[in-house]
């Protein structure tokens, strides 16, 4: 197992214990993208400094990471923020949710095997937001938000318009020949004799 999802296999709520407030604002697809990419931020951070501790520097890695994907990172916790702020939160709120996001990433091994894993994935994330998401969803440990996941509204379905056709009127033998062959399978031979010439002028 990664070291990544050895360490949020331990929690059962990305919020680690921070209860959802009653009346709390769900998360948007936005929102819970923004989540991810600020999760895959702070692991590489903690993955950075438990390196670093353990004699393995790869801080350099971590802060082209935060310089190339600074404006995803900014745009990721300014949508938090504002998921915070619509539920009548404050930064304390924030605060809370990062360190608690922060502390989940803490406990755990750290060998050279995981730290050249956090390197890759450093050099890997910099890239755009939904890129970025992405490769958060197939990297983190899947999370329990703390709130609920905001209901995707049906799209009105939206039949395509169709010109109407003009109404065409076969001739009676073409259509008593068409009522033969479909009752039948053959056509009598005065009427198989006529409807071509009946259809052709038709179609000209």
């Amino acid at each position: 197992m990664k070291m990544w999802e050895r360490a949020a296999a331990a929690c059962a709520l990305f919020g680690l214990g921070l209860a959802a407030p009653a009346g709390a604002a769900c998360w948007s697809t936005k929102e819970r993208s923004a989540a991810q990419v600020r999760e895959l931020q702070t692991m590489l951070m903690v993955a950075s400094l438990r390196c670093r501790a353990a004699g393995i520097d790869i801080t350099p890695d971590y802060n082209s990471f935060v310089r190339a994907a600074r404006e995803t990172i900014e745009g990721a916790n300014l949508a938090i923020k504002t998921h915070f702020a619509a539920e009548g939160g404050s930064q304390a709120d924030y605060d809370r949710f990062t360190t608690a996001l922060a502390n989940a990433y803490g406990d755990g091994q750290t060998d050279a095997a995981t730290c050249a894993e956090a390197v890759e994935t450093a050099h890997a994330a910099t890239m755009t937001p939904t890129e970025m998401a992405r490769l958060a969803s197939a990297r983190l440990f899947p999370r329990r938000l703390p709130g609920d996941t905001c209901a995707i509204p049906a799209e009105a379905a939206t039949a395509p318009t169709i010109a109407s056709a003009p109404v065409l009127r076969l001739p009676d033998d073409v259509i008593d020949a068409l009522t033969v062959m479909a009752r039948y399978g053959t056509p009598p031979a005065a009427a198989a004799a006529s409807a071509p010439t009946q259809l052709a002028t038709l179609t000209r």
